[in-house]
């Protein structure tokens, strides 16, 4: 019951509580009602004040508009009239100033005419006188260049020759090679035929002693004249000698095969001789001398011994000599074999 009564009384005091904020509500519209009544009979009133006053204004100034419309007309009138007044002033002084131009443009057109005329007269002239000049010109750079196309043709005539001079400078080294080789050639061929020869001899006298018992005496005599026959190379010469050192094997052969296998023990013997022969060659070989060289020909050799090899260029700037004096100092130590030529190049022969 406690709990019940409580409950009712707070109810009744909430109830209480929200009839007085509903009598303060309605009290506080019923206050701002009435100031808002208040508030619209105040601007209303203001607002019919303004309006009078603007209705007030708007008069005033479309009077004042007016008055100043109709000044501003007056001011205008005045001023075109003021400015036309002026424009033909001035279009009267302008005619003037125009007319007084086009009398002072036509004297200066006329003196730029003739100034212009005296000056086509100049340019004329001048370009006459450049005409002139440039053809005097052209023969001049005509000549030189017939002058300087000789120079060239001369030149290039020079260096013909020169490369001719050298292609038969390296021709005849070649031939003179080639000769050399063919000569020693020769000469080991004569060699080898007359070391042949004197084992066939020597063959012969053994293979006579053998079969027959006796000796041939003149087997030494017959040294001198192989030694003759190597030194002095006569084509003639060499079929007889091979037919007379041939036929007298074949003869004896012919009676007594069977002993031929004793002189096979020469054979090597003689072929041994050779290769001593050809190691050390027989003093019956001619050996040329070295001639003398003159002074020219000694600077080159010795120019050539330093540098190994040289062209024919370096041997002119270096030593100082002509064309000529190089060329003919180089085919003569060729000829003589201290030198030999390789793709123009210079080298001391081995």
């Amino acid at each position: 019951m406690a709990f019940k009564d409580s409950w009712q009384q707070q109810r009744q005091a909430r109830l209480q509580q929200v009839a007085q904020r509903r009598q303060a509500v309605s009290t506080l519209l019923q206050a701002t009602h009435e100031q808002r009544q208040t508030n619209a009979s105040q601007l209303r009133s203001d607002l019919s004040l303004f309006r009078e006053t603007l209705a007030y204004d708007t008069s005033l100034r479309r009077d004042n508009l007016r008055q100043f419309c109709e000044t501003l007309q007056d001011q205008t009138q005045e001023f075109l009239a003021i400015a036309q007044a002026e424009r033909s002033l001035m279009s009267q002084q302008l005619s003037h100033d125009l007319s007084a131009f086009r009398s002072t443009l036509e004297k200066t057109v006329e003196s730029l005419r003739q100034e212009i005329q005296a000056d086509l007269q100049i340019l004329q002239i001048s370009t006459q006188a450049q005409l002139d000049e440039s053809h005097q010109r052209r023969v001049q750079n005509r000549i030189c260049l017939a002058r300087d196309l000789q120079i060239f043709v001369d030149e290039l005539r020079l260096s013909v020759v020169t490369f001719l001079a050298d292609a038969t400078l390296e021709r005849q080294e070649k031939a003179a090679q080639n000769q050399r080789d063919r000569k020693a050639k020769l000469e080991e061929l004569f060699n080898e035929f007359a070391e042949f020869r004197s084992q066939l001899k020597q063959y012969r006298s053994t293979l006579s002693q053998t079969v027959w018992g006796e000796e041939i005496q003149h087997s030494q005599s017959a040294e001198p004249r192989v030694s003759k026959s190597t030194t002095e190379p006569v084509a003639a010469e060499k079929p007889p000698a091979a037919k007379s050192a041939v036929n007298p094997v074949a003869a004896a052969e012919s009676p007594a095969p069977k002993p031929a296998a004793k002189p096979v023990i020469v054979k090597p013997r003689g072929f041994r001789v050779a290769a001593s022969t050809a190691s050390n060659p027989s003093p019956t070989m001619p050996v040329t001398a070295d001639p003398a060289l003159s002074s020219e020909e000694k600077r080159i050799y010795d120019y050539i011994e330093d540098m190994q090899s040289v062209r024919l260029t370096e041997i002119e700037s270096a030593l100082g000599m002509t064309r000529i004096q190089a060329v003919e100092g180089l085919r003569s130590l060729i000829q003589q074999g201290k030198i030999t030529q390789k793709d123009r190049v210079y080298l001391i022969s081995k």
